[in-house]
């Protein structure tokens, strides 16, 4: 087959790069942004199944994804809502993840089968 074009390595390399800041970036809601995320994978499943692969593979690998699971993680640690606790982390003036932004990520990662 045909060695992947430098804008596919591109996209993968934006997956496993994406921050908050650059999530936020990406449009004005948070539905919007999973969407464009979305279309960054289906792009690179065009190209093979692996590529597919990779690309949900470098988000899960992200910096934006290991906040998401981070938060996750210390709401289990302390028997609480991870909205709740995100929204304390904001009100502490922390770059965390809104109540909104958690809602499209629980929701698109569903989405995300191998």
């Amino acid at each position: 087959g045909r060695g992947a074009s430098p804008q596919l390595y591109g996209l993968i390399g934006e997956l496993g790069s994406l921050s908050i800041a650059e999530f936020r970036r990406l449009a004005k809601s948070p539905e919007d942004a999973v969407k464009k995320i979305s279309q960054k994978i289906q792009i690179l499943g065009q190209e093979s199944f692996e590529k597919r692969l990779e690309g949900i593979r470098a988000y899960q690998a992200s910096p934006f994804q290991a906040s998401y699971v981070a938060l996750v993680a210390e709401s289990f640690r302390q028997a609480r809502q991870v909205a709740e606790l995100a929204e304390e982390k904001r009100a502490a003036g922390g770059d965390a993840l809104s109540p909104d932004e958690i809602a499209a990520i629980v929701s698109f990662n569903s989405t995300l089968h191998f």
